[in-house]
């Protein structure tokens, strides 16, 4: 897969405050159809690692959550097979997420569409979302979590 940039999508650094919370390096590549690549980045500061202060509510809130998040996994764990459920939802997914990007298909289209051969090219970009996000899930069962690296 290469990746192909527009002139517009290239960072200028010019647009960035002296006080802008990072620095400016310049990143390169190779793209085997279009060989060697340099472009300007933008790499922001690390995060604090002193937590914010929240209030009781906040607190509660996120006790709450975690809870349920607590409740849902241990449910999870007793399917048989999670991709079972996990399939209709990612469909769902696949059929809104493309929208933003003008890619739309009625979600009675996206789930019976054939993952082989969709029947029109929106449905294909929404099945091929499906494909990377399937991929994604099995990548993380075989290998453990996803983590970025610098």
């Amino acid at each position: 897969m290469s990746l192909i940039c527009r002139q517009s999508d290239i960072v200028d650094p010019k647009t960035f405050s002296k006080r802008a919370p990072g620095r400016h390096v310049t990143i390169t590549g190779q793209d085997a159809v279009f060989g060697a690549w340099q472009h300007p980045a933008f790499v922001p500061n690390p995060l604090d690692t002193i937590e914010p202060e929240l209030s009781p509510a906040t607190y509660r809130a996120v006790a709450e959550a975690r809870a349920a998040l607590a409740a849902l996994d241990s449910t999870a764990r007793q399917l048989p097979n999670p991709a079972l459920m996990r399939h209709p939802t990612l469909r769902r997914e696949a059929q809104s997420a493309p929208g933003f990007e003008g890619t739309y298909a009625p979600l009675n289209a996206v789930m019976i569409a054939d993952a082989e051969e969709p029947s029109n090219a929106k449905l294909t970009e929404i099945i091929n979302y499906v494909h990377a996000a399937s991929h994604a899930f099995g990548w993380v069962t075989d290998s453990g979590p996803i983590a970025f690296y610098s």
